[in-house]
């Protein structure tokens, strides 16, 4: 989930719930809001609801083709208790 460093939290199993909401303002600028939940657990290490992970964050694209829909984003993300994060990619998180 954006707003976590990569790898941090990993175990067997993880339950994550991710929404955005894209935002065209004109026609190759964009602008996304985004959020997400996860948690992750094993048959050692149980699923607790009080350790599940918070995200969110706003962003802006660029379309470099309009043919083939490619997008340069840029987001800014965070999670409580965590430092600010910085994507700076191409393509779509999903």
């Amino acid at each position: 989930m954006r707003g976590l460093f990569e790898g941090k939290y990993r175990d067997q199993n993880s339950l994550m719930l991710q929404g955005e909401y894209r935002y065209k303002f004109l026609p190759r600028w964009g602008a996304v809001l985004f959020s997400g939940v996860g948690n992750v657990f094993s048959a050692e290490n149980k699923f607790q609801f009080q350790s599940t992970k918070l995200t969110y964050g706003v962003g802006g694209r660029f379309q470099l083709s309009k043919k083939k829909k490619l997008n340069l984003r840029l987001d800014l993300a965070h999670s409580p208790g965590e430092d600010l994060q910085f994507y700076f990619t191409f393509g779509e998180a999903f």
